[in-house]
């Protein structure tokens, strides 16, 4: 896998043929989202962005408060389309294709099984002062708001910018594992933080993409 992932970020660049539409309708929808998102609570995501750099203890404080609404389901649905063409684009430099429907469904899969490993471990921390799933699911709303741009760019570009998609994706990822790291330090253990990071985060996604690039 390792020698895999050197070949994406060092793939030669290769004749970009048109990208599915597929893609422009997933596009089209994520918008669709954040508009309506936008329109329906216009400090929803200025909200959003501002959560996520509260300290622990304003966090939760308004993690207490939280409630699942449309619109976080909504969003979230986005980051899941977002992260599947994102993937694709890798997979078009790597492999020739984009496989847009296999990665789809790949990606919805971990998701699932992600968000199950976050309920239960939610259900094992929880106190009146946690508010772990708020704040896991926060990120992926603001990862959300991250990549659209980047993507949508990437995906129409006649530059190939592979490695671009590659490093934002990684990067954000890496912030989301600090962030949560941080936040759980008062909670468990640093054994317990370690394996929760090996459990529900690394794992799943080593299996998404041997799903993907095998």
């Amino acid at each position: 896998m390792l020698n895999s992932f050197l070949q994406i970020i060092s793939i030669n660049p290769v004749a970009k043929s048109s990208a599915p539409v597929a893609g422009l309708y997933m596009f089209v929808f994520v918008a669709i989202i954040y508009a309506v998102v936008k329109l329906s609570n216009d400090n929803y995501i200025s909200g959003l962005i501002a959560t996520i750099g509260l300290d622990k203890k304003k966090f939760e404080a308004k993690g207490n408060s939280f409630n699942f609404s449309k619109s976080s389901l909504f969003m979230q649905l986005s980051v899941v389309l977002l992260i599947s063409i994102g993937l694709s684009i890798i997979s078009y430099e790597y492999q020739g294709s984009y496989n847009l429907a296999k990665i789809v469904l790949g990606v919805f899969g971990f998701y699932i099984i992600q968000i199950a490993g976050f309920v239960v471990f939610a259900s094992i921390i929880n106190s009146k002062e946690s508010s772990f799933l708020h704040q896991r699911l926060s990120y992926y709303e603001l990862l959300g708001l991250i990549l659209f741009p980047v993507i949508l760019i990437s995906y129409y570009s006649p530059i190939p910018l592979v490695t671009v998609v590659l490093t934002i994706m990684l990067a954000s990822w890496f912030l989301v594992l600090t962030r949560v790291s941080i936040y759980l330090t008062s909670l468990i253990s640093v054994f317990h933080i370690i394996l929760y990071l090996c459990t529900l985060e690394i794992i799943p996604i080593l299996f998404l993409l041997k799903f993907i690039f095998n």
